[in-house]
This record gives C-alpha cells, structure tokens and sequence, in this order.
C-alpha cells in the first residue's frame, strides 16, 4: 500500500476478479477489473490507433489541399491585377524612339558649333604668333648689333682687371699667417686628442679590470680556493655519487690542481650480522 501511493509512475491495480475490492484498488491510479483489461488500459489497441492515425492524416491531407487552393486563387487575383509587360514597355520604347531620332541633328550642330569656335580661335592665332616672331627677331638684332669690337674689348679689359684684382689678393705672406694659424689648431686638436684618448684607454682599463675582478669573483676557481673540489669525468662534471660509482676512474680537481683517483665504492662494511638459529625441537621419545 506505500510503495504503491508513493510510486511517481501511473499505476493501475489488477488483482482479483471484477467483483473483488482490495486494498490497492484504493492507492492506484486506476482500477482494472483483471489482467487483461489492465493491459488493455496500459496498451492500446493498434486498429484503434491505425484508425486514429488515417484519420489524423486525412484532416492534415485536406488542411493542405484547402490552403494550396486558397494560396493558388490568391496568387491568380494579383496576376490579374498586375499591368501586361509589353505596357510596362511602350512608354520606354517611345522614348528611346524619339532620343534616337533627335541624335543625328544633335550631333551635327555639335560639330558645326565646335567648328565655328575653331575658325575663330585660329583667326585670333595667327596675328598673334606674326606679332611674337616679330618681336623676337627685333630683339635678336638689337643683341647682334650691340656684338662690335670695341664692346668685346671693354667686356675683355673689365674682366683683366677683375682676374688682377683676384690675384692681389692672394699674398704670400698672408697666406702663410694662415697657414700658420692652421697649423697652431691642429697641434692643439691634436695634444686634445692624445688626453681624450689617455682617458678613455685609462677608463677602458679599470673597467676591464672591474670586469677581471667580477669574474674571478663569480667563477668556480675562487671556490675551489675555499676548498671546494669538482669531480670530472673527461670534460663531463660528475655531480651525483651514483655518476661516480659508474665510471672505472675519476678525476678531482682542487684548487692547485687535478687528481686520478679510482672509486671503490661506498665506506667498509660492517660485520654481517647473523641470524640466531632456532633450537631443535625436544625429542619426545618413541612411544613403542
């Protein structure tokens, strides 16, 4: 009675004949009068659901058809509303009628215009380029006839006296005040130089030392000088004493120097210990 009221799945009692009422029929869901009405209940009966299907399926069948048939009249109204194509296009046609007509005319005063305007600017033209090739071949001749001997030999002794006065400026003595005053600065320059570079060289020394100093500081030399070793092997350094058990000879480097030695192993064992054995059993006797 309280697995069947606390049960979360439907539960349907079936015990005993139709006319039989137990305690169960209470608690359960539903009440069968015998097993096979029970089972009848839980499954239905499959010509019951193919019926329920087929007529499921011909609701469905005739919805479609219906709203196929209503979509089909819908679209066939707004066909007949819609305007005929070859309408769509007179009102283009005629247009592009009339453009290719006025074309040709178009064409030709565009032509005429631009040819008008042509003559004009030519007939401006050519008065101008007379005047400019005039102008220009006046302005020649006047520059020819200003060509005479005497005006060369002026130009020739202008540019004479022009060269001596170039050449008296450079005097010899002048030049050498130059030259010694050039001199002078670069003896200076020079004695600037060597100081600059004694410095620096000094600098680059004691840093260099610094550098020296550092390393010798940071390297494992100075940590063998503490007395500290490095075990090799070759050029491998052995760190474990595993590595070192391993190899047939080793070699330890101490601060003065390195050592061939031959492991051997770890310390002397002490004496094995022994079992303590157990006492015979005591002899019991025979009993015959």
């Amino acid at each position: 009675m309280r697995a069947a009221a606390d049960s979360t799945i439907p539960l349907i009692s079936a015990v005993g004949h139709e006319t039989d009422t137990t305690l169960i029929d209470h608690a359960a869901d539903r009440r069968a009068p015998t097993p096979t009405a029970a089972a009848e209940m839980a499954v239905p009966v499959r010509l019951d659901l193919l019926t329920w299907l087929r007529t499921q399926d011909g609701y469905m069948t005739r919805a479609i058809e219906q709203a196929v048939r209503q979509r089909g009249q819908r679209l066939g109204d707004l066909s007949r509303a819609l305007p005929r194509p070859d309408s769509l296009l007179d009102t283009p046609r005629q247009r592009l009628d009339r453009l290719v007509l006025q074309l040709g005319p178009a064409l030709r005063h565009a032509t005429q215009h631009r040819r008008g305007q042509l003559d004009r600017l030519s007939a401006n033209l050519t008065p101008a380029l007379d005047r400019a090739v005039a102008a220009k071949r006046l302005a020649l001749g006047r520059a020819s006839a200003g060509l005479t001997p005497a005006r060369l030999d002026t130009t020739l002794r202008s540019r004479h006296e022009r060269l001596a006065m170039i050449a008296s400026r450079l005097d010899p003595l002048r030049l050498s005040d130059r030259h010694a005053a050039a001199r002078a600065r670069l003896t200076d320059l020079a004695a600037r130089f060597d100081r600059g570079r004694a410095a620096e060289t000094r600098r680059r020394h004691e840093r260099l030392a610094s550098l020296v100093r550092l390393h010798d500081t940071l390297g494992y030399e100075a940590t063998l000088r503490r007395g500290y070793a490095v075990v090799r092997d070759g050029d491998a350094v052995l760190t474990l004493k595993a590595q070192a058990e391993t190899r047939p000879s080793v070699e330890i480097e101490f601060a003065d120097g390195r050592l061939a030695v031959t492991p051997t192993g770890a310390g002397p064992r002490g004496p094995a210990r022994r079992t303590p054995q157990k006492p015979p059993p005591p002899d019991q006797g025979s009993l015959f």
